[in-house]
């Protein structure tokens, strides 16, 4: 036929119908085939219920608004612009998304790729991944700046990983926690299991080094409870408190204080030194005995006394004196040479 145009009775039935164009206005009953065949250029209904055969367009295109399946469909090309599938979807191939992947339901999501790359475009930059990372969808997400994240930033300083709305958290061999946080004048909080109280250990493998100078440990109202090290060196000074040694020994290369500022006292059982500058008086405690293993000599020759005319020494024991000068006793003064 060259060209059948016609509204057609209702209960048209064919074996088979073959032509260039076969156009209708409507069919109230369905085409039925049979077991053959039906072949034409193209069909346009408002529905095609094939029951449980299969509909087969070899090398032609299936275009239809909505596509339901109870099965499976196969094809090389499938183009739609909306989908749902009410079972599993296996790609066998590769699965491109041009567009925007807004929402997945599931308990848990499995990737069996190594690696996840974020911000991944034809021309990758710096701009574009800043900010890019892993967000948690509290209650107040995304509207509040607490939202729990964890993303990559581009900063003046450098570049770094930013965790926002709460703290990172390592596990141990044991099942403990320790756990970083940042305070909130952005001091940096190393807290045990609970995440709250700053009592978990921590251990450094090499040397802690300040980034400058004028960096402190510790501080006037936060202050450290003990120090324990094997050697402490100081090239300044130390003020207020006191220093217990216990039954060790404090082994010092310089001054103990200075100058511009002494010490106002200092206690000792016993005092070992190659050379003792006493900048004013030196006190010694009543009933304490002061034993000398070597000469005592005064500063200048013939400067100093030994005693006072209001403090004088009761009694003196020596093996023999030398007089260079005169020698006064009871009102009565000897004069070298005797």
């Amino acid at each position: 036929y060259g060209l059948l145009d016609s509204n057609l009775v209702p209960d048209l039935a064919a074996t088979k119908i073959v032509s260039g164009s076969f156009v209708v206005g409507s069919f109230a009953t369905p085409i039925d085939a049979g077991s053959n065949s039906l072949t034409v250029g193209s069909i346009r209904s408002a529905a095609i219920d094939t029951s449980d055969h299969d509909i087969d367009a070899g090398s032609g295109t299936v275009s239809a608004a909505s596509l339901v399946a109870s099965d499976q469909i196969s094809t090389s090309n499938l183009t739609a612009s909306t989908g749902e599938f009410s079972g599993g979807l296996v790609v066998r191939g590769n699965l491109n998304v041009v567009g925007s992947l807004d929402y997945i339901d599931s308990t848990a999501l499995s990737i069996a790729d190594k690696n996840v790359i974020l911000a991944k475009t034809s021309n990758p930059t710096d701009a574009l991944a800043d900010g890019a990372g892993l967000f948690v969808c509290g209650s107040d997400f995304p509207t509040s700046n607490d939202a729990v994240s964890f993303t990559w930033n581009i900063g003046s300083n450098g570049d770094y990983w930013l965790t926002k709305g709460g703290a990172l958290a390592i596990r141990s061999s044991n099942g403990s926690n320790a756990t970083i946080s940042a305070g909130p004048t952005g001091s940096l909080l190393l807290s045990s299991d609970d995440g709250v109280h700053s009592k978990a250990t921590l251990k450094f493998g090499s040397s802690l080094l300040p980034d400058s100078s004028s960096v402190d440990v510790g501080s006037s109202n936060d202050r450290w409870g003990n120090f324990y090290g094997s050697n402490a060196r100081l090239s300044g000074a130390i003020t207020s408190g006191s220093i217990s040694i216990g039954s060790n020994s404090l082994s010092l290369t310089g001054p103990v204080a200075s100058s511009s500022a002494r010490a106002s006292a200092i206690y000792s059982t016993t005092t070992d030194a190659t050379s003792l500058v006493v900048g004013s008086n030196l006190t010694l405690s009543a009933g304490s005995t002061t034993s000398v293993s070597a000469d005592v000599l005064p500063g200048s020759n013939g400067a100093y006394d030994v005693g006072a005319s209001s403090n004088a020494w009761k009694n003196i024991y020596a093996g023999s004196a030398t007089l260079s000068g005169s020698l006064s006793a009871n009102g009565a003064t000897l004069s070298a040479p005797l």
